[in-house]
């Protein structure tokens, strides 16, 4: 790091340790000896798949420092490395948050964990979905209320197009896609979205994979909103929508007989984050509904690509019942019958 900044070397205090990680990331933490202020205390490096452009890490990178600019809780980047042959991937450095995910444990429902825990959720959840879903929809009216020339200017700065990360450039996208895989079962929920888009609506900073698992908490208070990957310029309605499309669509790793159990109580949280989300902002149900049929589409559409060409990771959505479970909801919602069979 000799010419990042105004040092002569950079030593590890704290040595890089996995922390996490998802499908498309490796997360460390460390901390440096005696650095500059920028980068003083815990950090993280967020390590993108080598299969990722290095534009991704831009835009997270611009957005997660904008919002910090405008007093939201998301950590600002101090380091951006868009050359893979560094770390093996576009890279971005950013303080450490404090905090847990504010549905802490949510992740065995998916994950397949021990019977014995899972049961221990499923009681103590109920308990606490009022505080998740206050928690949980406030960050979101509040995403939603912050003023979009914010994002627009750093995604400028940073060298990208804003109107790259609209719904529209999003919605062509997937058409692209859909059309390069030669996926035809599933081009008819395409079709659907084209044709019925919903009036233009005010234009909000959109996170798109806003659950709990992204929030993190202490003592009652946000110190973080984290995984922007998907962050998009578009009606307030594509937020909702997408946060409900990512939890009813992931396929449960608990036995068949809690699964009822477990649905009904994730169906119960959502329901409550409605609720407190609709008496602070009003959005159209038609709307939600139509941003409920992309996301699952966008979702189905990585799953066939992951699957035919490897590179980007589909996550939990990759499992052949995930599948099935993105068919059946985006049919349930659209009315519009399609289909994966002869597909990879």
């Amino acid at each position: 790091m000799r010419a990042a900044f105004d040092v002569p070397l950079l030593a590890y205090a704290e040595r890089p340790r996995r922390i996490t990680g998802g499908f498309e990331t490796t997360i460390l933490r460390f901390s440096l000896s005696d650095p500059p202020p920028v980068c003083s205390g815990p950090l993280i490096v967020r390590i993108l798949q080598p299969h990722y452009h290095p534009d991704q890490i831009r835009l997270e990178a611009a957005v997660q420092s904008a919002l910090a600019s405008v007093g939201y809780p998301a950590p600002r980047a101090v380091l951006v490395g868009a050359d893979p042959a560094i770390l093996g991937g576009a890279f971005m450095v950013m303080p450490f948050v404090d905090g847990q995910p504010l549905a802490k444990g949510m992740d065995t429902f998916v994950s397949g964990a021990a019977v014995g825990r899972v049961l221990r959720l499923v009681i103590d959840v109920p308990r606490v979905v009022e505080q998740i879903a206050r928690v949980w929809a406030d960050a979101q009216v509040r995403l939603h209320a912050l003023p979009v020339e914010a994002m627009v200017r750093a995604l400028s700065t940073a060298g990208l197009q804003p109107s790259a990360y609209t719904f529209e450039a999003r919605l062509a996208v997937l058409g692209r896609e859909i059309n390069a895989l030669g996926l035809t079962g599933v081009k008819p929920a395409l079709d659907w979205l084209v044709a019925h888009q919903p009036p233009a609506a005010a234009t909000a900073i959109c996170h798109c994979d806003f659950h709990p698992l992204n929030i993190l908490v202490e003592d009652g208070r946000i110190t973080g909103v984290i995984d922007w990957g998907n962050v998009t310029l578009g009606d307030p309605a594509l937020d909702v929508g997408s946060t409900i499309a990512a939890i009813t669509t992931t396929p449960l790793g608990v036995p068949a007989w809690l699964r009822p159990i477990v649905r009904g109580l994730l169906s119960y949280a959502l329901w409550r984050y409605r609720r407190v989300y609709g008496r602070q902002r009003s959005v159209d149900a038609a709307a939600v509904r139509y941003y409920r049929v992309f996301r699952s589409l966008w979702h189905l559409v990585g799953a066939l690509r992951g699957a035919r060409r490897g590179g980007a990771p589909a996550g939990a959505h990759g499992r052949p019942e995930a599948r099935q479970l993105l068919v059946a909801r985006i049919q349930a919602l659209s009315g519009v019958r399609i289909s994966v069979e002869g597909q990879p």
